[in-house]
């Protein structure tokens, strides 16, 4: 049995990292609907019911946006990929980071540990397993990017010399970590250098 339905709804989903791009899309939609819609009333053979109409409503709007190469919010989080032993992709997609991304503020988003598959779908599932590795490593990159660990000026200029340690995720000169004070001396100073032969065996 042939039907013709009084009103039919489409629903659209336009994602783009540019503001021009998203606009551009919008227009080009909009044209091929009008478009869509003269080619029927023009061939219609009988047009005493009426004639087809349109709109278009937007739904909502996310402002796009996107993360520089050489971000610091990146690179916090790239170091604490490397403590973890996390190996991670750059994507892009429509996320919560897009408000502040469009306002020139850095943001990212990221999985909070454990897997899972059949995003939006009935079949949807998560397994929590795992899930403690993508808390820590939540945790350094705020840590890292907190300014917590940020380095100070050495006061001595003969021992300035630094190096990457991995585990502030800073640069630590003299190996002396800023978790812990450069004045605090005695059992922290060899508490914090058994930290590091710790983090020395590990790598």
């Amino acid at each position: 049995m042939n039907s013709v339905p009084y009103e039919a709804r489409l629903k659209v989903d336009i994602r783009s990292e540019s503001e021009d791009e998203l606009t551009r899309l919008e227009s080009a939609l909009r044209e091929c609907i009008a478009a869509g819609v003269r080619d029927e009333m023009d061939s219609a053979r009988d047009r005493s019911k009426g004639k087809l109409e349109w709109k278009v409503e937007p739904l909502g709007s996310r402002p796009g946006g996107e993360l520089a190469s050489d971000s610091a919010l990146l690179a916090a989080l790239r170091a604490a990929d490397e403590f973890v032993g996390n190996q991670s992709r750059i994507e892009r997609s429509s996320t919560d980071a897009n408000i502040p991304l469009s306002l020139g503020i850095d943001a990212i988003s990221i999985g909070a540990g454990g897997s899972g598959g059949g995003a939006h779908s009935l079949q949807e599932w998560y397994d929590s397993a795992g899930r403690e590795a993508g808390l820590k490593r939540v945790l350094l990159t705020i840590l890292g990017i907190s300014g917590v660990a940020e380095e100070k000026p050495d006061e001595n200029p003969d021992e300035s010399r630094s190096f990457s340690c991995r585990h502030c995720l800073s640069r630590c000169p003299r190996n002396r970590c800023r978790i812990l004070r450069e004045n605090e001396l005695g059992a922290k100073s060899s508490q914090h250098e058994l930290l590091h032969s710790r983090a020395n065996l590990h790598e």
